[in-house]
């Protein structure tokens, strides 16, 4: 029947095309070839062929062989089905490549971009991802180890392991690092490093009768429900309804008890008392600040039993005053113990051990070891009354001890009151070097002032504590600010060091165990990374140069610097050590990377032999940072990385793959990237069902579904490359801006994704009354209410012809000409959406012009084109589509009515259904062809998830994907179908018995 009906053209010499029918002479012969079988099915089933002039088969015979060609297709796809197919190995396309790094690392790298890889072919239903479409060229493995190594010199080294940066340089590591840190104080301090004390303290007083009944628990509860720091809340609690008598507390408490719900007169009592206690150190254009290791925040009215006073020792003339504190004790009698000279590079020196210095400090009129009264004293002390001054002049010693005064040397002193004096006694104890360059003392006591606050308050030792505590108490719990928020130092005129670190109180008030370990990780990684303490002593260089000036402020500020100089020295061994110590868990750190990378565990053959690269270039002088980075580069330059390597089925028919590969098959379907830690923990697993689909619903929820949004959505759509490839002609359209075409190749992206992570029915994509959108794109399309560029999506908006996959603006623009519209384009891609086969173009067929002549619209060019006799049969099918599409410009806008003429959107189909308008095409397609789409996005997804062309064995794969989405299955439910099936789970053996075209 075949042969009767087709042969004269597709016989041993065919006409026009290279079937000859005659060849398929025996039922063995055409199922050898189903694959051409399928493709008779579907011409004669679209009644293509015969050709309307050559002589055409009864009903009945078309019946007849229809009927057997379905059944002969059917058998033959139930044989072979769940074949998944023959082995191709496939590398990673472009942007499986970008998405890999970018999850492997936590930073979007996009290398092919930057590094301009080729792009990616298409293959099997129209997808990037078919191995056959992939070759590996010379060119395109150079660029591979090219990027590897971009790749590896992004790695930033850590204390422990290693994290990943958009910049290779290291001052935007040190920035992404300061960035964390500040991250961290900004969830727990406000702006300028205070504490949340308002917020805080007005839930003790809502919630005070709780508190008090309920304990532990109930404070736990109120932070939770007022969204409190649970620690600070119980230290709070604690401080305040404590009832241990404290001086300075007690005060802060009564308030509190006569407070209701306004923390108001609290805070403000609580302020009054800090203002005496604490001094804000933010000194800015100032030597003696935090860039230059001062404390941010001073305590004022310290009271200490012992207190270290300090001169520039280069000033050589000093005057020794201890002032009382009001009132005034009799018999108060400070003790200067240890008078001498230490700092910089030379021997401490006790002045009473040291004959010259001793006689230079006795001629002022004072012995060491004598007590005014009588009793013992150290023999290196001397003693002064309350209120006395004494006068040391070191400026006639001999030339050797001379030179011992020389920066940065100090005259030091340790004070404290004799044992004999009152307890309820106090002094202040100034030691005050020359100022003037020339040894003028005139200005008294210039700087010792009765009662300064920032001068320590030097009382009995035997009182010391309980007189300090109430201070103490009240500074402990209520700091002006529980850190330094800046951390980098302010100070105009040049640091020391490059961070500043002070924040004992917020990792006492605020935070719990692991909050304080978050804490040092991130400080730790901060100084490991931007490598300030190398810094350091180039900076304090500079410093030092400024001040050495001739004048004598400056010497007071140079002197002031040198007080830093171990300490930068100590923190410059510190991080070589931290260096080297870090060293082991970056090789440790390393494995497990390339286990994530090559989407498997990793055998101790492979693991020996990724460390043994490292030793191998150590050992040729490489220093560990560069030897490192060049054994990252290999692991991402490996043929397991780049290719998705999978192990064949070792007997005559398909096997499942490993658990590994299933993983790596799933993640890349569903994210076009690789596995994350949950699903490789689950991979052994993951062929039992339950699994899988806890995996699958998982995963479909996860912004990652983006992959699946572009490279199969956008490719279905056939809008993947509008950005490069939009064909709008900017000379008719200036409005077509860089941000309008980025915003419509955006659309369809956003769309898909927003079907895919909130699960939404599959045929939503067909006439969804909903359109996902930014300001600029609700701009174009007339759709009000919308500002921000924020997307978001947007209900009822058919009367503004948009919703669905026929409203979309980059699909409209695309399948148009350069400067006018297309019905021929847009028709063709509708019929392509239906699932409908369009032969091929033929020959010689004269294009259409760019622009539309003078007095004719569009679609009267179009039907004077489709009188050619060899055109006519293709348009009758497709142009009647692309007519009602006709109310979009080339820019995919809605045009009014006025702006067309009558009938311009109207079109007939071959089978006499007449449609008008985009709302007549979009019912059409919802509604008779919804399954046909339906079927078409089957195909495709079939196609896209198994990286091949659709085979006959899929065909049962196929119609049971179908069925779910046309009656309502959700995304998830037809990614089900997928996932579950032979196809997807099994691989053939490397060379298959049977072959499936």
């Amino acid at each position: 029947m075949l042969v009767k009906t087709c042969g004269k053209c597709h016989g041993k010499e065919p006409k026009d095309n290279d079937l000859d029918i005659t060849s398929l002479a025996t039922a063995k012969a055409i199922f050898a070839q189903p694959k051409v079988l399928a493709e008779i099915a579907e011409r004669l089933n679209e009644g293509d062929m015969p050709p309307k002039k050559a002589p055409q088969p009864s009903q009945v015979e078309r019946e007849q062989l229809m009927g057997w060609v379905a059944a002969a297709l059917d058998a033959e796809a139930a044989s072979r089905a769940g074949d998944p197919g023959p082995v191709t190995l496939r590398r990673l396309s472009n942007t499986e490549y970008d998405n890999a790094v970018r999850d492997l690392t936590g930073v979007d790298m996009r290398p092919t971009r930057a590094r301009e890889f080729p792009t990616d072919s298409v293959g099997g239903e129209g997808f990037a991802n078919v191995g056959d479409a992939m070759p590996v060229t010379p060119g395109l493995v150079e660029r591979y180890h090219l990027a590897a190594r971009d790749v590896a010199a992004r790695a930033v080294l850590l204390p422990k392991g290693f994290r990943f940066s958009a910049s290779p340089d290291r001052p935007a590591w040190a920035e992404e690092a300061l960035k964390s840190l500040r991250s961290f104080h900004a969830r727990k301090a406000g702006p300028n490093g205070e504490p949340p004390l308002a917020a805080h303290l007005a839930a003790t007083l809502r919630h005070r009768d709780r508190l008090t009944s309920g304990g532990a628990s109930a404070i736990a509860a109120v932070a939770a429900e007022e969204k409190l720091n649970p620690t600070y809340l119980a230290a709070l609690w604690a401080g305040l309804s404590g009832k241990t008598v404290s001086p300075m507390l007690d005060p802060i408490r009564g308030q509190w008890r006569a407070a209701t719900t306004d923390p108001a007169p609290v805070l403000a009592a609580i302020k009054a008392t800090q203002e005496q206690l604490f001094l804000g150190n933010y000194k800015k254009n100032a030597v003696i600040a935090v860039g230059n290791g001062f404390p941010a925040w001073e305590d004022l009215r310290r009271v200490v039993a012992r207190e270290r006073v300090e001169g520039a020792a280069r000033e050589a003339l000093f005057r020794l005053v201890a002032l009382p504190v009001a009132p005034a004790q009799p018999d108060t009698f400070v003790v200067w113990d240890r008078l001498r000279l230490e700092g910089g590079d030379g021997p401490t020196l006790v002045l009473a051990e040291q004959p010259e210095l001793r006689a230079a400090v006795e001629a002022s009129g004072i012995k060491f070891g004598i007590h005014p009264q009588g009793r013992p004293v150290p023999k290196s002390a001397l003693v002064t009354a309350a209120g006395a001054e004494v006068v040391i002049d070191l400026r006639k010693l001999p030339a050797p001890l001379q030179k011992s005064l020389t920066l940065p040397r100090f005259l030091r002193a340790d004070v404290s009151l004799d044992e004999g004096s009152p307890e309820s006694a106090a002094v202040q104890a100034f030691l005050i070097a020359a100022t003037g360059g020339g040894g003028n003392l005139a200005e008294p006591v210039a700087k010792a002032t009765p009662g300064d606050p920032r001068a320590a308050q030097i009382v009995h030792p035997r009182v010391a504590a309980e007189r300090a505590r109430p201070a103490a108490e009240f500074r402990a719990l209520f700091p002006p600010a529980v850190l330094f928020e800046p951390i980098v130092p302010r100070d105009a005129q040049g640091s020391v060091f490059m961070y500043h670190r002070e924040d004992e109180p917020l990792r006492r008030l605020l935070l719990d165990g692991a909050g304080r370990a978050e804490l040092d990780r991130l400080w730790s990684e901060l100084r490991f990374v931007s490598e300030d303490a190398f810094a350091t002593p180039r900076m304090y260089e500079e410093i030092v140069q400024y001040y050495r000036k001739p004048n004598d402020g400056a010497r007071i500020m140079f002197f002031y610097i040198q007080l830093f100089d171990e300490q930068i020295k100590r923190e410059v061994k510190e991080l070589r050590a931290a260096q080297i110590a870090a060293e082991t868990g970056h090789l440790e750190a390393l494995p497990a990377f390339a286990a994530r990378a090559w989407r498997r565990p990793l055998d101790a053959e492979e693991r020996e032999a990724i460390l043994a690269a490292y030793r191998a270039d150590r050992k040729d002088g490489v220093e560990h940072d560069p030897a490192f980075r060049a054994a990252l580069a290999r692991v991402l330059s490996s043929p397991w990385f780049l290719y998705r390597v999978e192990k064949p089925a070792t007997g005559p028919r398909w096997q499942p793959v490993s658990g590994d590969e299933l993983a790596t098959r799933l993640s890349f379907l569903l994210w076009d990237s690789i596995p994350d830690d949950e699903l490789r923990a689950k991979a052994a697993r993951l062929h039992e069902p339950a699994v899988m689909e806890q995996q699958l619903r998982r995963m479909v929820k996860d912004a990652r579904m983006r992959g699946l949004a572009e490279e199969f959505g956008a490719r279905w759509l056939g809008v993947r490359d509008f950005v490069a490839n939009h064909g709008r002609s900017l000379k008719h359209f200036p409005e077509f801006t860089p941000a309008l075409r980025d915003t419509l190749a955006e659309e369809p992206v956003r769309f898909f994704e927003d079907l895919l992570v909130n699960d939404r029915p599959v045929a939503d994509v067909i006439a969804a009354d909903a359109v996902v959108v930014n300001d600029v794109l609700a701009k174009h399309y007339g759709i009000p209410g919308v500002s921000g560029p924020e997307w978001r999506r947007v209900e009822k908006v058919s009367a503004y012809g948009r919703g669905g996959l026929l409203g979309f603006g980059a699909v409209l623009a695309k399948q148009s000409a350069a400067a006018r519209t297309s019905p021929i384009k847009r028709g063709a891609w509708m019929a392509q959406i239906l699932g409908e086969r369009l032969p091929k173009v033929p020959p010689n067929v004269p294009p259409l012009p760019e622009s539309a002549p003078a007095g004719l619209s569009v679609r009267e060019i179009t039907e004077r084109h489709r009188q050619d006799p060899a055109c006519s049969g293709c348009h009758a099918r497709i142009d009647p589509y692309g007519m009602t599409l006709e109310r979009f410009d080339a820019l995919g806008r809605f045009r009014p009515a006025r702006d067309l003429k009558p009938g311009d959107t109207r079109g007939t189909l071959r089978d006499g259904t007449e449609i008008d308008d985009f709302a007549g095409l979009r019912a059409y397609v919802a509604g008779p062809r919804r399954e046909d789409v339906l079927r078409a996005l089957a195909h495709k997804l079939t196609g896209y998830a198994l990286g091949r062309a659709v085979k006959l064995s899929d065909r049962k794969l196929v119609d049971e994907l179908t069925r779910t989405m046309a009656a309502g299955g959700r995304w998830s439910d037809a990614l089900l179908v997928i996932v579950r099936s032979e196809q997807f789970r099994c691989i053939r053996p490397a060379v298959a018995v049977a072959t499936s075209p």
